[in-house]
């Protein structure tokens, strides 16, 4: 089966620099996105068949703004600020339910119909700071502070499950020059990552012990909240540079702090 479908995305943008003065911008898109293929050719039972009543879903929408503030303090360091927002339409949801698309994650199986009455809207700031590399050390520093909702067929406004809200990330190198000749570089960079868990809807203990299953608090859809993740990742490395070849020694340190990894949470009736 092949589905046909057209569009139109309309861009613009407005960049105020001069010299000596930070530069400021302006950008608004209209963006449309394209759902897994599996939901538009899902096989349904609709009481009378099964046919694909998904075939003629329309693609989701967003309307996506952005303001951003970018100032040098000098040739080697500059921030940058980033606030924007995000109105998503037609996010194909669930007839009478909460479910939304925007939530999903690995889902091999769908077999539901879909229609485009969802929406969701993101805002948020983006902050960096970077130091380019002179002087043998460079750094990078970003922030993201966001809030994500989203609204099913019911028309109740409710966190997505990536909710997280922040995400901070530190990025540090140093360089030193060693050897008689001086080519030979020694390196070592640190990267932290910091970020709050994903949103999980709590548990009916009551109803699951009837149901010998997992029965979810559906009312209380993504209020609960994963623990907050960091990861610290270190790599050294050696250079040698000869006249025609250059070799490189690398070590590399993944989860030099040991932080637990979370895979999934698992309803154990027993």
């Amino acid at each position: 089966d092949i589905i046909f479908g057209w569009g139109w995305e309309p861009r613009f943008g407005i960049l105020i620099m001069k010299n000596y003065i930070p530069s400021v911008s302006l950008g608004y898109g209209n963006h449309s996105k394209l759902e897994p293929l599996t939901l538009y050719f899902a096989w349904i039972d609709d009481g009378s068949g099964i046919s694909q009543l998904n075939k003629d879903l329309k693609v989701s929408k967003a309307h996506h703004l952005i303001f951003a503030y970018d100032i040098s303090f000098n040739p080697n360091l500059r921030l940058k600020i980033e606030p924007y927002i995000q109105f998503l339409l037609d996010v194909p949801v669930i007839p009478d339910s909460s479910f939304s698309v925007l939530n999903m994650e690995a889902d091999w199986y769908f077999n539901r119909e879909l229609i485009n009455t969802g929406t969701g809207r993101n805002t948020g700031i983006d902050i960096t700071l970077e130091r380019f590399l002179q002087d043998g050390y460079y750094y990078l520093f970003t922030a993201s502070l966001f809030d994500s909702k989203f609204r099913g067929d019911d028309g109740i406004k409710r966190n997505t499950r990536f909710n997280t809200q922040y995400v901070f990330n530190f990025l540090y190198g140093k360089e030193w020059t060693v050897g008689k000749q001086n080519n030979k570089i020694l390196g070592v960079n640190v990267r932290l990552n910091f970020f709050g868990g994903k949103r999980t809807t709590p548990v009916n203990d009551i109803e699951s012990d009837l149901a010998r299953d997992v029965v979810y608090h559906y009312s209380q859809l993504f209020e609960d909240q994963e623990p907050d993740k960091y990861h610290v990742n270190a790599t050294i490395n050696y250079r040698i540079n000869k006249k025609r070849h250059s070799s490189i020694w690398s070590l590399q340190l993944i989860n030099l702090l040991l932080a637990k990894e979370n895979y999934g949470l698992y309803y154990n009736y027993k």
